[in-house]
């Protein structure tokens, strides 16, 4: 079981943001950030099981990630893809829309995607990610605000 499971999605936001103030202490990130991230953590699991409709209609996914600020891409692996130690300066979210995929954070904690899950990455986690089906797998992503980049 990771640390986050089970527990309440405030104490969540309250040991985020505890880190956070812990690296703004070290220089590591303003007050703005801190704030912003908690309320996100606060208002969000990591992973929503069937949250689209299957087949995922990607101008679905588009109008609600804009509603929260979050810009659709797409991406296609084929099987046995992986994605290692990604960074990044804004919030993610990522949809799968065929295929299977296998999510880590920080290297311990595991959530497997299927078509129509959504997941939730904080900015700042180190994630990895795998095309754990036998056929490729075709996913949406998106960060929020003007950090809509890779890194």
């Amino acid at each position: 079981m990771s640390f986050w499971q089970g527990r309440p999605v405030t104490e969540c936001a309250m040991v985020l943001d505890s880190l956070l103030r812990g690296l703004s202490a070290l220089g590591g990130a303003t007050s703005t950030a801190r704030s912003t991230k908690a309320s996100l953590a606060a208002r969000r699991n990591h992973l929503i099981k069937r949250k689209f409709a299957v087949p995922v209609s990607q101008k679905e996914v588009e109008r609600d990630w804009a509603a929260q600020g979050f810009h659709c891409g797409c991406m296609i692996d084929p099987p046995g893809h992986e994605w290692n130690n990604f960074t990044h300066t804004a919030n993610e979210l990522v949809t799968v829309v065929e295929g299977r995929m296998r999510f880590t954070f920080f290297d311990t904690d595991h959530f497997i995607l299927e078509p129509g899950d959504e997941i939730f990455i904080p900015a700042g986690v180190p994630h990895s990610t795998k095309n754990i089906a036998a056929v490729k797998s075709k996913w949406f992503y998106g960060y929020d605000g003007a950090a809509n980049s890779w890194f």
